[in-house]
């Protein structure tokens, strides 16, 4: 149930945050300024981020054998491509910090469309993980889904 809550406060908050939230920041402000108000979002989001994968690694840990040998590993897989995503988010987003705060925006545009394309590739995985937690639940890719199929 924890990975439930988690699940629908981390990618629901960043679907909401970058769909609605986002897009009206910078029609109100200037870039800078929205920047700001986005630079304290991803703070909060990465880190419950981090607390989500941290329970996601433990339930997939306990609950490896509930899901077939492909599901499995597909899990893991996408388990850690996550926190891949989110270890570089985290990087990148103390790099970009640094430069708002020293002033030195040279490749700021750049760097911050790696955050982007990194925070949506996490963003898509994410919805892959929801899908196979579905399906898991559904009984869809679990032991006994196998043993119907053969």
């Amino acid at each position: 149930m924890a990975s439930a809550v988690g699940m629908a406060v981390w990618f629901g908050g960043f679907t909401f945050y970058g769909g609605f939230i986002q897009p009206r920041l910078h029609n109100r402000y200037d870039s800078f300024e929205a920047g700001l108000v986005t630079r304290e979002v991803t703070v909060d989001l990465n880190w419950i981020g981090a607390g989500v994968l941290a329970l996601w690694w433990v339930l997939a840990w306990v609950e490896r054998g509930s899901l077939g040998k492909p599901a499995r590993l597909c899990a893991f897989g996408m388990l850690g491509f996550e926190t891949a995503c989110l270890a570089a988010l985290f990087v990148l987003h103390g790099v970009l910090d640094r430069m708002i705060d020293s002033g030195t925006l040279k490749s700021f545009r750049s760097l911050h469309e790696v955050y982007l394309i990194i925070s949506t590739a996490g963003w898509g995985v994410n919805l892959a993980l929801l899908a196979l937690g579905l399906a898991a639940c559904a009984g869809m890719v679990g032991p006994r889904s196998q043993a119907h199929s053969a």
